[in-house]
C-alpha cells in the first residue's frame, strides 16, 4: 500500500494539448518579435545613429506584434467547449477536461462487460446444505433450483439491476411452471435500518404467501434459526 501511495504521489500532471499549442504559439511570437526588433533597431540606427531612440522605436513595434485579445479568445473557446459538453449532459469541473477532449478524435476504453453492455449472467451457485458450487449450465438439483427461485423472489418483480435481471433469466431456464404471473407483491421491506437486508412478501389468489429476503450474511444469520 505504501508503494502504491508513493507511486501515485510521483505522478506529475502533464500539460494539455491546448497548453502545448499556446506555448508553441507564444514561442513563435517571441521569435518573430525578436527578429522584428533587431531589424527595426538596425534600420533606425543606420538612419539616425541614435542608439536610445532606435531601441525605443524597435521595442514599441515588437510589443505591438502580440495581440491583446489572445487571453479573451482562449477564455471564449473554453466557455464554448464547456457549453457544448453541458448540452450533452456532461458537467465539467476542471477546464483541463475541456482542453483535452477538444483535441480528441478517438477515445479507446477498456472496461468490464457490466459497464459496457450493462449485462450480467449467473454462472455458478453455492448451496449451503450440500456445501458445493454448481455450474448453472449443467443439470441442476432441487437445492440449486430452490436457491435460484428464492433469489428471484428476493429481487424486484420488474428488475432493472443487471444482477436481478440475470437472476430472473436464470429462473426462466428452470424447467418448472412460472409462478410469477400468479403472484403479486404485498409489501416490500426496503434496504435500511440496523439490518442491511431487503425482504419481499408475495401472495397469490389461493392465499399462498412467499417471503424472500436478501442482504448481508450477518443480517440473515441474525434472524435465522
Amino acid at each position: 500500500m505504501g508503494k502504491i501511495g508513493k507511486s501515485l504521489e510521483s505522478i506529475s500532471a502533464e500539460k494539455t494539448p491546448l497548453e502545448l499549442q499556446i506555448n508553441n504559439f507564444v514561442k513563435k511570437m517571441v521569435i518573430a518579435g525578436g527578429i522584428v526588433f533587431l531589424i527595426v533597431w538596425g534600420i533606425n540606427y543606420f538612419h539616425s545613429f541614435n542608439i536610445l531612440d532606435s531601441l525605443i522605436e524597435a521595442l514599441t513595434l515588437a510589443m505591438s506584434i502580440l495581440p491583446e485579445e489572445i487571453p479573451v479568445a482562449f477564455t471564449t473557446f473554453m466557455a464554448l467547449g464547456a457549453w457544448r459538453l453541458m448540452k450533452m449532459g456532461i458537467v465539467v469541473k476542471q477546464m483541463k477536461t475541456v482542453e483535452t477532449l477538444g483535441s480528441a478524435s478517438v477515445i479507446c476504453i477498456d472496461k468490464t462487460g457490466t459497464l459496457t453492455e450493462n449485462k450480467m449472467s449467473l454462472a455458478k451457485v453455492y448451496t449451503l446444505s450440500l456445501n458445493q458450487i454448481s455450474d448453472t449450465e449443467g443439470t441442476l438439483g432441487e437445492f440449486e433450483k430452490e436457491l435460484i427461485t428464492l433469489a428471484m423472489w428476493a429481487s424486484e418483480p420488474k428488475p432493472f439491476d443487471p444482477m436481478e435481471i440475470a437472476l430472473h433469466a436464470a429462473y426462466t431456464k428452470i424447467p418448472t411452471s412460472d409462478e410469477r404471473p400468479g403472484h403479486h407483491m404485498l409489501h416490500e421491506y426496503p434496504l435500511g435500518g440496523k439490518l442491511p437486508m431487503m425482504t419481499h412478501l408475495f401472495k397469490n389468489k389461493m392465499g399462498k404467501r412467499i417471503i424472500a429476503a436478501k442482504g448481508a450474511p450477518e443480517a440473515l444469520i441474525a434472524i435465522s434459526n
